[in-house]
């Protein structure tokens, strides 16, 4: 019973050590530079949106493209917007955003994924938005992909219905952030009518 108690207060230190890194990482607000592999080309990005450039970042990969994050390949396949449930309503003005995302680990190493810390959504305001609880997802994502497997499953999340522009971000605890263009609600809502 210590053994199972010392295990969950581990557990717990390293979910709020994680959580600590995140909310205290530095904004990055200088103009940077980088190479990132896009589809398998090389492209460079900047990391940060200028009032000129619109409310998309520098950097956005655009919807339905692969994204790679040393070796962790990643594409939002679809969006949809959910219904409220029996038990979770979204807040006035919000809406559940639903994300279909594949994880494809093309490196030697297994790697591990957090809807918590490592998953977002940033308005054209720059608010950022946290996953949320749905029942109605299909595929589950978050845990460990080993070597050259694949994980798919959709993340939600709770965004204003009126944004103008969004992006889904994919934080890594260490390294820079990939912003992946994705339609807004509104977007959305037209297509399915």
């Amino acid at each position: 019973m210590k053994l199972l108690k010392g295990v969950a207060t581990f557990i717990g230190v390293l979910v709020m050590v994680g959580l600590i890194i995140t909310i205290l990482s530095p904004v990055e607000e200088a103009k940077t530079t980088d190479l990132m592999s896009v589809d398998g080309s090389q492209v460079a990005i900047s990391s940060f949106t200028t009032p000129e450039q619109g409310s998309r970042s520098l950097s956005a990969i655009k919807y339905k493209e692969t994204g790679n994050y040393n070796g962790l390949k990643i594409t939002v396949n679809n969006v949809r917007v959910g219904k409220d449930q029996l038990f979770f309503k979204a807040k006035d003005g919000f809406a559940y955003y639903l994300l279909d995302i594949t994880f494809d680990n093309t490196s030697n190493k297994s790697v591990n994924i957090s809807v918590i810390l490592n998953l977002c959504m940033v308005d054209s305001e720059g608010c950022s938005y946290n996953t949320s609880f749905y029942l109605d997802t299909k595929g589950s994502l978050g845990g460990e992909i080993a070597a050259g497997r694949r994980m798919r499953g959709e993340a939600v999340f709770e965004v204003p219905v009126e944004a103008e522009a969004l992006e889904f971000v994919f934080n890594p605890i260490l390294g820079k952030s990939l912003f992946f263009e994705v339609p807004t609600v509104s977007q959305v809502l037209a297509i399915d009518d």
